[in-house]
């Protein structure tokens, strides 16, 4: 069994591979960080599900809203309790739009864990917009 600061470690990890997947358009690298039934949406939204539903997501609705994005993480706060798992972080994603527009917007990711065959893996992925601006 892997101690805390193991499991805190590989989780922040898989955060951070899932934001460098997300934006350098490896989507199907993106959806194996997640559980068969995992899921991503925004607060109060629609939800992506199972891989399928995230396969949909990346390659349909966030390939064609971005032309590039980075996502910067800050200030995680990771809970463990045996193989489950929450983590809160700050996200400030740049990117530019579909019509070349540069754009910002600052929130919160609110996420979900399961370790799987000893793998900590994304179950469910919760973005909570706070404020956005132009560039």
């Amino acid at each position: 069994m892997a101690s805390a600061i193991e499991d805190h470690l590989e989780i922040s990890q898989l955060k951070h591979e899932y934001c460098h997947l997300i934006d350098d358009n490896e989507y199907d690298a993106w959806v194996s960080l997640f559980t068969e039934d995992g899921s991503f949406g925004r607060a109060g939204e629609d939800r992506a599900e199972g891989e399928k539903g995230l396969q949909y997501f990346a390659t349909e609705i966030f390939d064609e809203m971005y032309d590039h994005t980075a996502h910067l993480l800050m200030n995680p706060v990771i809970d463990v309790a045996g193989d489950e798992a929450t983590g809160r972080w700050y996200v400030l994603l740049m990117y530019t739009d579909s019509e070349g527009t540069q754009q910002w917007m600052q929130g919160r990711y609110e996420d979900e864990f399961e370790r799987v065959d000893g793998e900590w893996k994304l179950s469910a992925v919760t973005v909570v917009p706070q404020t956005s601006g132009s560039l």
